[in-house]
């Protein structure tokens, strides 16, 4: 009988993730119990046999299935002699992504993380946005500001220019040159 645990399901001696693979477990020692029940060890053949279309149909998928099968290997290398037949390994799926519940320290850790790079980026995004008003209120031309600095630099100097041209015309009044 399966039951749950805080580890999991239980069942046959053995801690499942889920259900399901629990019960699965729970029906393969009823197969096992079975063909027990049925198997004569004395008859080699049929012991062989019996591995082997097991292995071939993949009857046996949990631990409770694949223990069997290698109790029936063990007899049948016991009694290889006999037998004149190479045995088949037994194929074994492995377990992938299971993961096991975070710890606290895990999650504290993955809380000081996210609260750190959420600081480190508020403190770049503050850094960037004090470098564009540093760049767009300086007097020196930079790539943000440089056509409007250019553009007072020549207006600075046309008016100069234009100051200049009014003295000297002025000049050239009081001198009456180039009447």
């Amino acid at each position: 009988m399966d039951t749950q645990n805080m580890q999991g399901f239980e069942a046959e001696g053995f801690s499942f993730p889920n259900q399901a693979e629990a019960k699965t477990a729970t029906k393969e020692k009823k197969q096992v119990d079975y063909i027990e029940s049925k198997l004569n060890y004395s008859e080699l053949q049929q012991v062989y046999t019996i591995y082997e279309k097991a292995i071939a149909d993949q009857i046996f998928r949990t631990p409770v299935g694949i223990i069997y099968l290698k109790h029936l290997q063990n007899y049948l290398n016991n009694h290889k002699d006999k037998l004149g037949k190479s045995i088949t390994p037994i194929p074994v799926r492995t377990v992938k992504n299971i993961r096991r519940p975070d710890t606290k320290e895990e999650i504290a850790k993955r809380k000081w993380g996210i609260t750190f790079s959420i600081s480190l980026n508020v403190l770049l995004a503050m850094a960037v946005a004090f470098m564009f008003y540093v760049a767009l209120s300086s007097d020196n031309p930079n790539i943000l500001n440089y056509e409007t600095a250019l553009e007072n630099r020549y207006a600075t100097w046309e008016q100069q220019l234009t100051e200049r041209e009014q003295v000297i015309r002025e000049k050239e009044l009081k001198l009456k040159i180039g009447e």
